[in-house]
């Protein structure tokens, strides 16, 4: 029978735990990763580390979406991700189906700074009382223990209650498991303001801990998920969550699936993006830049000299065959909501979710 608890040890020992994130062998006073090529937007560099080594990629990156690779009204199901192994899918449950592409399209009614569209989810009923289950992603037969989420989101309503409202901002599903369970949830509840990660088994609410609320600003935001599967009746599922480089959910603690969970769930496989929503009339959910990947192992571009301090940060997307300890390669310099490819900071972050130099590189 497989069982994930030997895989669930290696994660907890070599993904998730807080390890120091400082470069073990010290930053260089001056250059902590070595550039060459193009320092310009849409130039291609090759990144090589000072000292040390970034590390193994760990895993592979299922599907990235900038939300502008389709013209506006294209149902995303009939998208082709930028970067992935996994082909665009939706799923739709309740108010019917959508095979026109009426509630999941690609849209250029609300742009992101440096895109030129967006993943939109929309819902037409004014009705309060119903409910729709539409979201997009992938369905796969992979069993992901871990799974990094990443994307940008504009959430915008009228009228709006809060009294009433029950949104997620994710479903992720299992490939095991009785009644589609395991759920792993990011959510804000009904006659709640907080948003939190929840799971259905053991119905823990973990809370978030900046305040994250649906009322939003009617910006773009930078959401990511750091989720690993607890093994059956073990309480170690692991979540973290970060907007904008500031976490605010941190859990060890997750029961997505307990000791009865037959078949035993040994990852997930089934990603669902913006699925529900109840007494949201006419929500309407922006994404760009919808990033799934098997390893939080990455390269990013922020706003500040230190990681810790970007508060706005870009991530740039790259398959795994182009990323080796000692090199990563054709790395295309993408700004996206930044103000300039100059002026800003490299970072490379590596499988372990620490970044290999808390201090960025300067791109001049």
């Amino acid at each position: 029978m497989i069982t994930l608890q030997p895989y669930n040890q290696t994660i907890k020992a070599d993904v998730l735990n807080n390890l120091d994130s400082t470069n073990p062998a010290g930053t260089p006073p001056s250059s902590v990763i070595n550039i060459t090529g193009d320092i310009v937007q849409g130039g291609v560099v090759s990144l090589t580390p000072t000292v040390g080594s970034f590390g193994d990629f760990g895993g592979v990156v299922r599907q990235y979406t900038k939300g502008d690779e389709e013209l506006s009204g294209t149902p995303i199901t009939l998208g082709t991700p930028t970067l992935g192994t996994q082909s665009l899918s939706t799923t739709v449950v309740g108010l019917g189906d959508d095979t026109g592409g009426e509630h999941l399209t690609f849209d250029t009614t609300q742009l992101r700074t440096g895109r030129t569209g967006s993943l939109r989810r929309t819902r037409e009923s004014a009705v309060d009382s119903t409910e729709r289950n539409g979201g997009f992603g992938y369905t796969s037969n992979n069993a992901d223990p871990f799974l990094y989420v990443s994307y940008f989101r504009r959430f915008q309503s009228d009228p709006y209650s809060i009294q009433d409202a029950n949104m997620k901002q994710y479903y992720i599903y299992s490939n095991g498991g009785v009644s589609e369970l395991p759920q792993n949830l990011l959510i804000c509840g009904a006659g709640e303001s907080s948003w939190s990660s929840y799971d259905n088994v053991g119905f823990h609410d973990i809370n978030n801990t900046k305040g994250w609320s649906i009322p939003d600003d009617l910006d773009f935001h930078r959401w990511e998920s750091h989720m690993f599967l607890n093994a059956p009746g073990d309480f170690d599922g692991y979540v973290k969550v970060y907007r904008d480089n500031e976490l605010g959910i941190d859990s060890g603690l997750l029961d997505w699936q307990n000791a009865g969970n037959t078949p035993p769930a040994t990852g997930w496989d089934d990603v669902r993006i913006g699925y529900y929503d109840r007494n949201i009339p006419k929500a309407i959910v922006d994404f760009t830049d919808v990033y799934i990947a098997t390893t939080p192992a990455r390269v990013e571009l922020g706003n500040a000299p230190t990681w810790e301090a970007c508060t706005h940060t870009e991530l740039q997307a790259i398959p795994e065959t182009e990323w080796l300890g000692s090199n990563i390669t054709n790395v295309t310099l993408d700004k996206g909501g930044l103000s300039s490819i100059t002026g800003s900071y490299l970072y490379v972050i590596k499988a372990n979710g620490t970044p290999y130099s808390t201090a960025g590189e300067l791109l001049l």
